[in-house]
């Protein structure tokens, strides 16, 4: 699913949905009448006669971003690779933008055994012959950045080769964060969860890093599975 900026964030406000990615918020946020006619003309709402409707599928994605209680934001040290937001439920939401479509986001769902795929295919996983890191060494500072905001911000930390930003949905609260970086002649997986705990830094393994995300997303179904019982 390919869809504007505006009008996923206009879809996410009807829904009473603040939390859209910093990334990913649009600098104008446009009249509702122009969204609403761009919407009709791509076919993301139907017209009933009475009422407009969103599409299905659409109306599925609006629904996960909104009610996920976490989001995974996953950030490339290479630039030209492109952003990726993962939304957890009973499938995985990925938003992702549209490097070559300006203002656009591609939307996909996922199940859990399409993971890997998905994020090998984007580059969000294993080597990277094009680009490489360099390396860390002691005394250069804290690993991982505090908070990233623009993209621009991990230009102080040039041996990151990806950071995975794991927050609760609705808040700008990180709870984790999850780097891949190049410490002196090796990769590593450095988790850090949050207040002020010591990093723990493991060697990298493309399997370890995807069980790391995926611990994530179990955790969010557990969570559901109980509130369900409840």
């Amino acid at each position: 699913m390919i869809i504007d900026r505006q009008d996923l964030y206009f879809l996410l406000a009807c829904k009473g949905c603040k939390s859209c990615p910093a990334f990913f918020e649009p600098e104008d946020k446009g009249s509702s009448r122009e969204i609403l006619e761009r919407l009709y003309r791509t076919g993301w709402i139907e017209n009933t006669g009475k009422r407009f409707r969103v599409e299905k599928i659409m109306a599925r994605a609006v629904e996960q971003i909104s009610g996920s209680a976490r989001t995974i934001g996953m950030c490339h040290g290479n630039r030209k690779k492109e952003l990726v937001f993962l939304y957890p439920g009973e499938t995985v939401l990925a938003v992702q933008e549209v490097s070559r479509r300006k203002h656009m986001l591609r939307l996909t769902f996922l199940e859990r055994c399409g993971l890997k795929t998905y994020l090998e295919e984007q580059g969000l996983l294993g080597e990277d012959e094009s680009w490489e890191p360099l390396p860390y060494t002691a005394g250069m500072g804290s690993i991982l950045p505090e908070q990233i905001t623009r993209r621009s911000d991990l230009e102080g930390y040039p041996w990151i080769r990806l950071l995975a930003l794991v927050s609760e949905s609705g808040s700008e609260r990180t709870e984790k964060r999850i780097g891949i970086i190049r410490n002196r002649f090796r990769e590593e997986i450095v988790l850090e969860t949050f207040p002020g705990e010591k990093p723990e830094l493991e060697p990298y393994t493309e399997e370890r890093f995807l069980e790391r995300l995926l611990d994530e997303w179990d955790e969010v179904r557990e969570k559901a599975a109980k509130g369900d019982k409840t």
